[in-house]
């Protein structure tokens, strides 16, 4: 009887030991994710405090705000950790600084590729960079643009919390490519968050936390984006930082909850227009669940941290664009029917003639495609769910992919999850968790369906976490049908994360290709012509020219050998043959799999 006892008892020993070292864990993530987004937070405050009282971006900003992380993580520790916070403060200190000096770093190896990229972001965060104030005066266009382009439309008049941040960094380090760094920031942020989360929860094996988290904070917009300075993945991992700080809200509110939710909804409303809505949207949804559930207290405290935030992220921080744009043109949103425009212009032409839903569901059905103009109707662009084929896994480089943006077996995916949800529905449906969770997956649709382009992916991130949900609920809800369901589903969404990295594989190849021009492009003694296209000009090619100190004149191409910049529509003339050096090994990769020199 004695032995039982002691059983009994030990066994209840390890049981509690168990829940305090998965506390400590979750903490330990939780002041990571927090350091990271205060750092992102803080370096768009002092920045926008600058540019408010006429001063510049400068080197100065991103450092400060470094130590404002610090300062934040210590008083976040002394909370979690109480007497014994000095060791995981100056150890997730440590971490803190390791992960965002690699981000730096692994930001500046990778050339960003992308399109909208080269053409809009990297100019606008040049013109940051190098002393422009949107807060206080219009960039003019160029004398050749009789009407304003896009580019310049948004330079002058949309919102820039991220290429502002960007910009910092760039400004410390002297390197464009670096201030891509915030999405990988971002990024971490979310993943740690998630572990927080499934660790406080104190339900899942090891191995099921990790793979939850990882496959809730790896969304394919983000990860297609991690290298290039397009703001859909940052506005991905924010809304995810903000749904998993919503989870940690219901089991347990603590003041540093509320400062994660002020830095999120400042960097959030300041990603672009759209992400304002979608904030309003996320917020308004989640103080409505606190309603239904009659917690008025904890909807009052975070109803006003909502409040004090937007305020801040919308009328400090986003005095530009917002009230300077009321302000010059009445108009707080000036700019966004000319971008309107341009979506309908780009919407491939197999769904142009369908109806806003029918578009979204071929979207879904289609190939991982970016124009899919060579489908001769609509029911050429639908594919069976399960299946993959050559060209969409070369497709995964592209950060903004029209067609299946979310990966070739996304439509896969929601198939197996409205079977699992199914369910769950019928063995679980009276459960609060259950309700809960159907309420948070109504928010997400709803945030989906209030815009009319919900069919490309890259603006509407939020719908990659459908399917999560659904298989976050089955494992929280232990539900004993459907294991094998439960099964497909982590296989299914697992490959299109895969199929997401294989896009950073191919951009680093491509990356290997623009460093060996460069390196032909220094052993020529005179100075090149460099020609920018008419249409999106990717002006932003002539940094890669400064920083290898590569001599050029903008002007029409020309001399004896013209050539194109790697992955980019702008041209070059020189009076010399770019020289043949010797190949390094990424390069001899990128030939084989592409089949030769391919720009």
């Amino acid at each position: 009887m004695n032995g039982q006892q002691t059983t009994a008892q030990f066994s209840t020993f390890n049981f509690q030991l168990s829940i305090i070292n998965h506390q400590r864990l979750s903490h330990r993530y939780f002041l990571i994710g927090l350091g990271l987004i205060s750092l992102v937070a803080y370096t768009l405050f002092f920045c926008a405090l600058s540019l408010i009282r006429g001063y510049p971006i400068s080197y100065w900003q991103f450092p400060l705000a470094g130590v404002f992380m610090l300062i934040t993580q210590f008083f976040a520790a002394r909370y979690f950790f109480d007497k014994d916070a000095l060791k995981p403060f100056l150890r997730s200190a440590v971490i803190l600084l390791v992960l965002s000096s690699l981000s730096v770093f692994l930001a500046n190896a990778i050339y960003d590729v992308s399109s909208e990229g080269q053409a809009y972001h990297q100019e606008l965060t040049a013109h940051l960079k190098n002393g422009f104030n949107p807060y206080l005066k219009i960039l003019p266009a160029p004398d050749e643009d009789t009407v304003p382009s896009l580019t310049y439309l948004g330079i002058n008049h949309s919102a820039k919390g991220v290429e502002i941040t960007e910009a910092a960094i760039y400004r410390l380090t002297g390197h464009i490519e670096s201030g891509k760094a915030v999405n990988a920031m971002v990024l971490i942020a979310s993943f740690c968050l998630c572990l927080s989360l499934l660790y406080k929860l104190n339900r899942f094996s090891t191995a099921r936390t990790w793979g939850i988290a990882a496959l809730a904070s790896f969304n394919p917009i983000s990860i297609a984006q991690l290298t290039s300075y397009c703001s859909d993945g940052v506005m991905a991992s924010v809304f995810l930082c903000l749904f998993v700080l919503f989870c940690l809200i219901f089991l347990e509110h603590n003041k540093n909850y509320s400062y994660l939710l002020g830095f999120l909804i400042m960097i959030s409303v300041n990603i672009k227009f759209l992400s304002l809505i979608y904030t309003a949207v996320f917020c308004a949804g989640f103080l409505l669940i606190l309603i239904m559930r009659k917690n008025r207290a904890l909807c009052k405290r975070v109803f006003y941290a909502c409040l004090i935030s937007s305020l801040l992220g919308v009328f400090f921080i986003g005095f530009h664009p917002y009230l300077t744009n009321l302000i010059s043109t009445n108009q707080p949103f000036y700019g966004l029917t000319e971008t309107r425009n341009e979506i309908s212009n780009l919407r491939p032409s197999p769904i142009r003639a369908t109806s806003r839903f029918a578009t979204f569901f071929l979207s879904l059905t289609s190939y991982s495609d970016n124009q899919a103009s060579d489908k001769s109707s609509v029911t050429g662009t639908i594919k069976f769910p399960f299946s993959i084929n050559r060209q969409e896994l070369l497709h995964a480089n592209e950060p903004a992919l029209k067609m299946a943006g979310f990966g070739p077996f996304f439509s896969g995916a929601l198939l197996l999850s409205i079977a699992l949800l199914g369910l769950i529905a019928y063995s679980s449906s009276k459960e609060i968790i259950f309700k809960t969770g159907l309420a948070a997956l109504g928010i997400i649709l709803l945030s989906v369906f209030i815009i009319p382009d919900s069919w490309w992916a890259r603006f509407v991130p939020q719908l990659w976490l459908v399917p999560v949900t659904i298989l976050f609920l089955s494992e929280l809800l232990s539900l004993s049908r459907g294991r094998i369901l439960n099964l497909l589903l982590y296989v299914v969404i697992g490959l299109n994360v895969v199929w997401a990295f294989t896009g950073i594989f191919y951009n680093i190849l491509i990356s290997a290709q623009i460093r060996y021009q460069l390196a032909q492009l220094k052993t020529i003694s005179r100075p090149i012509s460099v020609e920018y296209p008419a249409g999106r000009p990717f002006k932003s090619n002539h940094i890669r020219f400064d920083e290898n100190n590569i001599h050029f004149i903008e002007k029409k191409a020309e001399g004896q050998y013209i050539y194109s910049v790697i992955h980019s529509s702008t041209r070059f003339g020189s009076a010399e043959r770019l020289p043949d050096l010797p190949k390094p090994f990424l390069l001899r990769v990128n030939e084989k799999i592409r089949g030769g020199d391919r720009d």
